[in-house]
């Protein structure tokens, strides 16, 4: 009997130290989070003109959009011009809406956007026409912005367009 227990014994230390491990691991897998290493994103390559490519769930910028994005040069914030427009399969420009824009920075945290549709700057609602997202990637050939506004967090998919000329 005693040979037994013995067995039972290192059996059950063996079970333990493998949950204790399982669960280790676990926490660490869970406690990683992409958001959390977010690099601040750099506003270099943010001016040009976009294609939406993939437009979430948010309905302002529809896909197969185009956004021609000009900063304002002046001292403060970032700050500039956005017009969006749609080219007809003949490849005639067709504008659409004009927006201002400007890129609130919060310490090391993802730059957030807050974009302005000028019909609706008139407006007796203080918020009406005004959309929020927050850049999460920008580089020389893709952006990608999550929408911060309504309850809604999808994310608009853009790539760069220089095949396009702008008068």
């Amino acid at each position: 009997m005693h040979i037994f227990a013995g067995k039972i014994y290192k059996r059950m230390k063996t079970k333990h130290l493998l949950l204790l491990i399982i669960f280790l691991l676990s926490f660490g897998l869970i406690s990683c989070d992409d958001k959390d290493d977010a690099s601040p994103v750099d506003l270099q390559f943010f001016d040009g003109v976009w294609e939406v490519v993939d437009q979430g769930s948010q309905n302002v910028l529809l896909r197969g959009c185009f956004l021609d994005i000009a900063p304002y040069y002046a001292e403060g914030p970032l700050q500039g011009r956005i017009t969006t427009f749609y080219m007809t399969v003949g490849g005639v420009i067709v504008h659409d809406k004009e927006y201002y824009w400007n890129v609130r920075r919060y310490g090391n945290e993802l730059p957030l956007l807050d974009l302005t549709w000028q019909a609706d700057i008139d407006s007796d609602d203080l918020w009406d026409g005004n959309y929020f997202y927050t850049i999460t990637l920008l580089n020389d050939t893709h952006m990608c912005w999550q929408v911060r506004s309504n309850g809604d967090q999808s994310t608009v998919k853009f790539r760069r367009r220089t095949d396009i000329p702008l008068d």
